[in-house]
């Protein structure tokens, strides 16, 4: 099984990342043949979406001048994508949202192959707080469009 890992946080020893190792390292144990890849998005040169439509012509390539053409590929190959975040006001981190929006260049292609999506998101409210429920709404709906199926939503704030 092939699990790629995005990760939206700045900090290398951050809650975003402890939760990411911690998940991941369950999966180690309890998945033969595992294949797991973690992208530190905050470090590479990615930008927005312009929305100008031409990787709908040219295979799916970007226009833009970064990396994204290679994220994308690594979600192509993948069984399960990860998104990993500190909660941003309200929401995942710019880095992250710019590899999810990035996914509309090949969302013909995506729709079709059924992958699984986990989420964690770490923050400062306690998890009954409504932000956490947005940001598993917009996965709903990603996952949604994209006919994949959501295997898991972790998030992580301090005890009420």
């Amino acid at each position: 099984m092939k699990i790629v890992v995005f990760n939206g946080s700045p900090r290398p020893d951050g809650m975003t990342k402890k939760l990411i190792m911690s998940i991941t390292d369950g999966f180690k144990t309890s998945i033969k043949d595992l294949e797991l890849d973690i992208v530190d998005v905050f470090s590479l040169p990615i930008s927005g979406c312009y929305h100008c439509n031409a990787c709908k012509s040219n295979g799916g390539k970007c226009v833009a001048d970064d990396v994204s053409t290679g994220l994308i590929d690594k979600i192509e190959r993948a069984d399960m994508v990860i998104f990993a975040s500190p909660v941003y006001w309200c929401g995942v981190s710019s880095q992250l949202k710019a590899v999810i929006d990035k996914m509309y260049s090949r969302a013909d292609t995506l729709r079709t192959m059924n992958k699984k999506m986990g989420i964690i998101v770490a923050g400062e409210a306690p998890v009954s707080d409504s932000q956490y429920g947005a940001i598993k709404a917009q996965f709903d709906s990603i996952c949604e469009y994209l006919n994949w199926s959501v295997a898991f939503f972790a998030p992580y704030g301090p005890k009420e």
